[in-house]
């Protein structure tokens, strides 16, 4: 288990209000959870997949890992 510290959209950024040139990135994207065994990623993962996950009975996600 992990929590996920609260964090704050940023806004778009408009040129003369018509054209878009920034802001709103989506950090549930950017965001990724690595599992390392032995000094190696085996898994990654954004936080926007981790909850498009399967869940258990207890409402957790389960994230698979295969490793040697």
């Amino acid at each position: 288990m992990f929590s996920v510290p609260s964090y704050r959209r940023s806004c778009g950024v408009y040129l003369f209000d018509e054209i878009k040139i920034g802001g709103e990135s989506d950090p549930l994207q950017q965001w990724r959870i690595l599992v390392i065994r032995n000094g190696q990623t085996i898994r990654k993962v954004t936080l926007r997949e981790l909850g498009s996950l399967s869940m258990d009975k207890a409402g957790y996600h389960l994230l698979m890992v295969n490793h040697p």
